[in-house]
């Protein structure tokens, strides 16, 4: 029978020997998976050697499994380990020499409790600082220089955390004199990107007894990157974590990153400097610089117009000629136009179905996630930014399936009401009046301006019925709601004027009482701030060319308000 303590001082021997020249714990264990019927020994190093480090999370966290099973995980998560496996790694870790396989065994020993905890404690923190030590790499492969460096911030990082956690006071200004000692040697590497630079100076800014020599160190820093925006707002952001910083220098920083987003628009393509002057108009305003806030709309403002670079999408309409031909031949078999444009309303708005739309976002989540996961910037006809959506809202998302719908689904119903006037060419005034007699809610003037819309239509007179129906989509929202009982009127209070609420307001109160849902969605996307706002932008005299679609959106969004009944 073997003896246990050759048994420890040979897996002690063969993890030092797998970890000689390892960039990382991750070449240690594909040695070790390539030893022959390993023993209790080396399957217990394994598998502390297999956890990975989830920097910033507190000791109970920092090591957690790689891979998560319906059942478990491997390695087990560390209060599942069996306390056979936590001694070995304690006795292997007196025995150990090299100090990735010493860091990771005396840290796991630390946080299990296993044994003398401060000198584990003492020992990992040792062992990261030679680790940390290691850079600059002198490995002739500049992929390995490179994990080392990146290793580094990790190390130091670690050392810190534990001297403090521990109340090892001398250990901790160890740490932060090995990390001030590596950012300079950085500073001065052409090798060193800021990711290195930035990390050890934010793990020296955030500690309680941050150097000083630190400020003078970010300074260097934003030198050295200077033409690197996203160096330039990581330095500032790390000067902004900076412990025991007053609120003057925090307000003076916070300015500097709003003029960083301006200085970046100069030169940009159009495109992206929008989002830059967005950027620095939203930050400006958030922390009070109102002439920075002035400076970054007057410059949106002025790229008004411009070419953004963008491309328009082709996208063939879900809708044959068959189904164009369908409608047709309906209509030629009905009797009067307005049952026809009763027919045309009846169904899904242009924006298409809400359940249909919600389930497609549901497909997409799962069949594009990564796509479905990207931010998304709305510009206005004016091309200025006019919503932000971001990525993985499943509102958000059905918003984007929407717009994208109302574009092709708009046209199919520019193909529905010009068979209605081919059918019905002279659809006029009189006609309106009379059919709108019986729906209650529909004013004699805006009846006639539904029938003047249909001769406007066949003229060609797009922008004229825009601009005349637009008002009317609110009056008969409002209407329908006078006639079941909602408060719609703000009367004046004080130094207020009475006032009608918005149609923005009239939303809920119409599904609550019966208004589809999906034409509800209609009324928010195209014409309403949630989605296009393409009432807002006509009637602030933001779109320049009116387009046969959008006459056909206004005059469908009247018909289905016109025709309407709540309960």
């Amino acid at each position: 029978m073997s003896d246990p303590i050759d048994e420890l001082a040979r897996a002690a021997a063969r993890v030092d020997e797998a970890a000689s020249g390892a960039i990382d714990v991750m070449q240690i264990t594909q040695h070790l998976s390539s030893i022959q019927e390993p023993d209790e020994s080396i399957r217990a190093i394994y598998q502390a050697l297999s956890y990975y480090e989830r920097v910033g999370e507190s000791d109970e966290d920092y090591f957690g499994p790689q891979m998560e099973y319906e059942n478990g995980s491997f390695p087990p998560r560390l209060n599942e380990m069996p306390p056979d496996v936590v001694d070995v790694w304690e006795r292997v870790s007196l025995r150990v020499t090299e100090p990735l396989v010493s860091a990771r065994l005396h840290d796991l020993c630390f946080i299990k409790r296993s044994g003398n905890v401060g000198d584990h404690a003492r020992l990992a923190i040792t062992a990261y600082l030679n680790l940390a030590h290691r850079y600059p790499s002198e490995e002739p492969e500049h992929p390995r220089r490179l994990r080392v460096a990146i290793a580094t911030v990790k190390y130091v990082s670690r050392a810190l955390d534990l001297a403090r956690s521990t109340r090892q006071d001398l250990l901790a200004t160890e740490a932060l004199d090995v990390g001030l000692e590596l950012v300079k040697i950085a500073l001065s590497d052409d090798e060193a990107g800021p990711g290195l630079i930035f990390g050890l100076l934010r793990v020296l800014a955030r500690d309680r007894d941050c150097p000083t020599e630190v400020d003078t160190l970010l300074v260097q820093e934003r030198q050295k990157f200077s033409g690197d925006y996203e160096g330039t707002m990581s330095t500032i952001n790390v000067q902004l974590e900076r412990h025991g910083l007053d609120e003057n220098t925090r307000a003076a920083l916070r300015r500097e990153q709003t003029q960083a987003m301006l200085d970046a628009s100069n030169g940009a393509s159009p495109l992206h400097a929008i989002s830059y002057l967005r950027d620095a108009a939203e930050h400006a305003k958030r922390f009070g610089n109102e002439d920075l806030y002035v400076e970054a709309v007057r410059r949106m403002q002025a790229s008004r117009g411009s070419d953004l670079g963008l491309a328009p999408v082709t996208t063939p309409l879900p809708s044959s000629d068959a189904d164009v031909e369908r409608w047709k031949s309906h209509i030629a078999e009905v009797g009067d136009w307005n049952v026809a444009v009763s027919d045309l309303v009846s169904s899904a708005p242009p924006s298409g179905d809400l359940e249909a739309n919600r389930a497609l976002v549901e497909w997409g989540a799962t069949e594009t996630p990564l796509q479905s996961m990207m931010p998304r910037t709305r510009l206005g006809r004016d091309g200025l930014p006019v919503g932000m959506t971001p990525g993985g809202d499943p509102e958000s998302l059905l918003l984007t399936v929407e717009t994208r719908r109302l574009a092709l689904l708009g046209h199919y119903h520019v193909e529905l009401i010009r068979a209605v006037l081919e059918r019905w060419p002279d659809i006029g005034r009189d006609d309106s009046v009379a059919f709108f007699k019986t729906s209650v809610h529909v004013p004699a003037s805006v009846a006639r301006k539904i029938g003047d819309a249909f001769k406007r239509y066949r003229e060609g007179d797009f922008e004229g019925i825009v601009y005349v129906l637009m008002p009317c989509i609110e009056r008969l929202a409002r209407e329908l709601l006078i006639r079941v009982g909602e408060p719609v009127y703000v009367p004046p209070m004080f130094d207020k004027n009475g006032t009608y609420v918005g149609l923005g307001a009239m939303m809920e109160p119409l599904e609550r009482h019966g208004l589809d849902p999906s034409w509800i969605r209609y009324f928010k996307v195209y014409l309403l701030s949630d989605g296009l706002n393409i009432r807002n932008d006509g009637l602030h005299g933001n779109v320049d060319d009116v387009r046969e679609i959008d006459a056909v959106l206004v005059l469908v969004a009247v018909l289905y308000l016109a025709l309407a009944n709540l309960i």
